[in-house]
């Protein structure tokens, strides 16, 4: 049944009220794109780019992010296969995406088609000399900056000088431009501002550490000038996001730095998992947002004020920087007949079948990552009944055997019709692995002639088996001395339930040097810090964890004592 619209604006302030207005713009980044995937307007195109293996700073997490887009798209918001296009690593040259986003996007959308454009790697600065005919009379020779996305050949030949080989910003605004369809959806997880450090806290920053004095390879100019000359724009006239058709979602505002980090067994963007593993979950609007209360929280733990992410909507600016009272209710009543996405809410799907339709395989990328941790042998998953009226509704019993990252392999074990349910005994048996002679699972498939589980069936979480003891993980701040570390080792070893790991590694918590820290707000100057002899917890993304700082005194404090405080 429906809202009326006083009823949804009812719950919609409460709502508001509750969470406040950050979780209340995760409401409508999460509304708008899925409402703009799950528009059955025509064919559904998607470019998506993820580069780790740049040749001097390698990053980690990017190749997931395609992964967890495609995965999202394809049995989420009904993307063929065959219309999702990827470059990865050392595919991902400039050349080969623009190419790419010419052959497979200009060329092949049309006015209803919804087009999708991903890129997940390095961003940049460089200078651009301004030429004398783009100059007036009035102005002088100077030099501006602008935003790029690294491919993964930026390195400049040496034949070609101080010429880098980044893309543009400008260039994707103007293939943006060039498609038939202003159904687009732009996703950027990157950042262009270099802080100073490749590490905040734990996370890594995906602006390239370099300078920003390079200039600009000649081929990239020529396309913007074959672009310009296709759209009738004339080579001084700028763009800018907000004269883009569609959506723009970036990972982090124009003066801040996106991040990623290593989970357990896989690394990702910050922004690109959050907001994928909330698609998955997507419900009708008025559930949306708890959803996306959870995940702000998620994003404000982790990255602080450090990384805020940012939507803009064609010749609009910036919805993240929507505050005022005012605008809440006229932006809430905009999403009160949102269209319902191709599959109900889900923790993953099942992306394969093997041995003789025994062993299924998962993709869980709609878990939040702390119930993901949480997933080990014997816990339990149940296909999502089908919205068919012709199916036989039939729901399998997966249990799961291994999981690393985000993919589990689980034993089919049990088919139940959706109207029976388990009993505690039979809850015990999947507990303790006890399924292969179950007397329910020989009932139960009585009524079925050979159901098959298949792939593409989405499945949700039913049973998590929890570990007897949780251990909290510390992880050392790279910038501690060998001293310091052996010392916090040796203090944290005393609590039993406490293990200590290295920044590399998934944690709860750093342990770290009290500093004042300011974002750099230039190109490329450094982070600047004083020490000031005391300790404490910070997230991963160095925000501080409140009580957690010693009173330190002139000579400052033991980290054993610290430890132990």
């Amino acid at each position: 049944m429906g809202l009326k619209r006083r009823e949804f604006l009812q719950r919609a302030s409460l709502a508001l009220g509750a969470v406040g207005i950050s979780e209340a713009w995760w409401w409508r980044l999460q509304s708008r794109y899925s409402t703009a995937l799950a528009e059955t307007t025509g064919r559904k195109l998607a470019l998506l780019i993820g580069i780790n293996e740049y040749p001097n700073a390698a990053l980690s997490g990017c190749v997931t992010d395609v992964e967890m887009q495609q995965e999202l798209l394809v049995h989420k918001f009904g993307f063929l296969p065959t219309d999702i296009l990827t470059l990865t690593n050392k595919q991902a040259t400039r050349e080969n995406i623009e190419t790419a986003f010419i052959r497979h996007l200009t060329n092949q959308a049309k006015p209803d088609d919804l087009v999708l454009f991903h890129f997940s790697g390095y961003g940049s600065r460089v200078s651009k000399i301004i030429d004398e005919d783009e100059q007036n009379e009035s102005s002088s020779s100077k030099l501006t900056f602008q935003n790029t996305l690294v491919p993964i050949d930026a390195v400049p030949l040496k034949n070609e000088g101080r010429a880098i080989n980044d893309i543009l910003e400008e260039t994707l605004w103007l293939l943006v431009q060039s498609l038939d369809t202003r159904n687009v959806v732009t996703v950027l997880d990157t950042s262009y501002v270099y802080p100073g450090q490749s590490l905040q806290g734990v996370l890594r920053v995906r602006s390239r550490p370099s300078s920003t004095t390079e200039q600009i390879n000649i081929k990239e100019k020529a396309i913007q000038t074959l672009l310009r000359d296709r759209l009738s724009l004339e080579r001084k006239q700028p763009i800018n996001q907000n004269q883009l058709p569609g959506l723009i979602l970036n990972a982090s505002r124009d003066s801040q730095f996106a991040t990623e980090t290593d989970w357990n067994g896989f690394s990702s963007g910050l922004f690109t998992y959050a907001l994928t593993q909330n698609l998955w979950q997507t419900t009708p609007a008025t559930k949306l947002q708890i959803s996306f209360a959870q995940t702000t929280s998620f994003v404000e733990q982790l990255a602080g004020a450090y990384q805020q992410p940012e939507l803009k909507e064609a010749t609009k600016q910036s919805i993240a920087q929507f505050t005022s009272e005012a605008t809440i209710t006229p932006i809430a009543t905009r999403y009160q007949n949102l269209l319902t996405p191709l599959s109900p809410p889900a923790s993953g799907v099942v992306t394969s079948v093997e041995d003789n339709g025994k062993i299924a395989n998962l993709w869980l990328g709609g878990l939040p990552i702390n119930v993901l941790d949480a997933i080990t042998s014997n816990s339990l998953f149940t296909t999502v009944p089908s919205s068919d009226l012709n199916s036989n509704n039939y729901q399998f019993q997966l249990q799961i055997r291994s999981r690393t990252g985000l993919k589990a392999k689980a034993s089919i074990i049990i088919e139940t019709n959706t109207s029976q349910k388990l009993s505690e005994q039979e809850k015990q048996q999947f507990k303790n692995g006890e399924n292969s002679n179950s007397e329910t699972q020989k009932n139960t498939q009585k009524s079925s002639p050979n159901p098959q589980l298949l792939a593409g069936e989405m499945v949700r979480e039913k049973i998590r088996i929890l570990p007897k003891v949780t251990e909290l993980t510390i992880a050392l701040a790279p910038e501690l001395s060998r001293i310091e570390r052996v010392d916090a080792t040796s203090g944290f070893s005393a609590e039993s339930q406490v293990t200590v790991v290295n920044n590399t590694q998934t944690a709860d918590y750093v342990f770290s040097r009290v500093r004042e820290t300011t974002i750099a707000q230039s190109l490329s100057a450094p982070l600047p810090s004083i020490y000031q002899g005391r300790y404490a917890l910070f997230s991963l993304g160095q925000v501080l964890i409140p009580n957690s700082v010693g009173e330190g005194g002139e000579g400052g404090e033991a980290v054993k004592v610290a430890v132990q405080r």
